[in-house]
């Protein structure tokens, strides 16, 4: 399979240009994913009482490529911007997210 074919269907990430200027490429992925699975457990009726969800690590590594690394600088980013707040709660701990 060719790259070029990798690109639209189902398996993609909808990222916004102007998302992309304004906070920067990399944030603006991990945004737009947060996003989507805020979706996701929303519809599912998963959110807690706080409207938050737990965001793994290794599930947003496997579906943007953001590194361990990475994630907590971007989150930071994406805090101080005022489009998210992250907590860590549970044993073991557990990052949450809400938007």
């Amino acid at each position: 399979m060719a790259l070029i074919d990798l690109v639209g269907g189902s398996d993609y990430i909808a990222v916004s240009r102007t998302l992309c200027k304004n906070i920067g490429p990399a944030e603006a992925i991990l945004y737009s994913e947060i996003i989507d699975q805020y979706k996701f457990y929303k519809k599912a009726n998963k959110l807690d009482n706080n409207q938050m969800f737990y965001a793994l690590v290794e599930d947003i590594t496997e579906k943007t490529g953001l590194s361990a690394d990475q994630q907590p600088r971007l989150l930071k980013k994406l805090e101080a911007k005022g489009l998210i707040k992250v907590v860590y709660k549970g044993l073991p701990r557990k990052r949450f997210i809400c938007r």
